[in-house]
């Protein structure tokens, strides 16, 4: 018999320490995608007493076959995750992020929120929707869940979709939830894998709306906000030149 039955305190057969919390901080020193978070019943809202600078570092623990992709949640996300050793608490693993509909905007200076500050702030991305980077939630996305825009069909004026080109006819966007495989950055790039019946299409589009799209016939749709630049090195060039048709624009080469 092993030993490891008569201890409570062995690795895997303590208990299995759960909890939920709010993250506070992404900005890792070691770089490994962890963050602070203020964790549900194990700590207080008053950041005198816990200020967020003292929450324990949370790893993250990924898929064996993404273990290098990285994602980060961001300050103000519901996160789940469990205790290495139990009720000792102090080596937390993060397993999740919950999705969740924001109705108010917590007060800044109490915990379970978003603590950045205006300096803290104006390093973060800017948002599509938005002219300048803001605190989590923003007022303008209350009421609204926090899964991909597009996934939902929801809420489209707030990403790149909404470009008048994409919706004049260039783009095949027609997802039907929960088909469409998307994901949404924090600035507003998109990723979307869209299986929804007749509308199935892949879709990358950067912020600025220029986009490349394959389309339920198998068309290739490519929209430059400015200019297209390909850069082939030996015969390919030829190649290239010479398979445009008349009412295309050339490409730059770079010949």
């Amino acid at each position: 018999m092993s030993v490891a039955k008569n201890k409570k305190n062995f690795q895997g057969l303590d208990g299995f320490v759960w909890w939920t919390g709010i993250v506070e901080c992404r900005k890792d020193p070691m770089l490994l995608s962890r963050v602070q978070i203020r964790m549900f019943g194990w700590h207080t809202e008053n950041k005198e007493l816990i200020p967020t600078e003292e929450l324990l570092w949370a790893h993250p623990i990924f898929p064996c076959n993404m273990y290098n992709t990285t994602y980060v949640p961001k300050e103000g996300e519901m996160v789940f995750g469990f205790f290495m050793d139990g009720e000792d608490a102090q080596f937390p693993f993060y397993m999740g992020v919950i999705p969740a509909i924001p109705a108010e905007i917590y007060p800044q200076e109490k915990g379970f929120s978003d603590p950045g500050d205006e300096e803290d702030v104006a390093e973060r991305p800017i948002p599509f929707h938005l002219k300048k980077p803001t605190r989590y939630p923003n007022e303008i996305d209350l009421e609204e869940p926090t899964t991909s825009r597009t996934a939902r069909h929801d809420f489209l004026m707030k990403t790149p979709l909404f470009d008048p080109t994409y919706l004049m006819g260039e783009g095949t966007y027609d997802a039907k939830y929960p088909y469409n495989w998307s994901m949404q950055s924090e600035c507003g790039h998109i990723f979307d894998i869209d299986d929804t019946k007749d509308k199935e299409r892949i879709t990358l589009m950067h912020k600025s709306g220029s986009f490349i799209e394959f389309t339920a016939e198998g068309d290739i749709l490519i929209k430059s906000k400015r200019f297209i630049r390909l850069n082939c090195i030996g015969p390919a060039t030829a190649n290239l030149k010479s398979s445009f048709h008349d009412g295309l624009t050339p490409l730059d080469t770079g010949d």
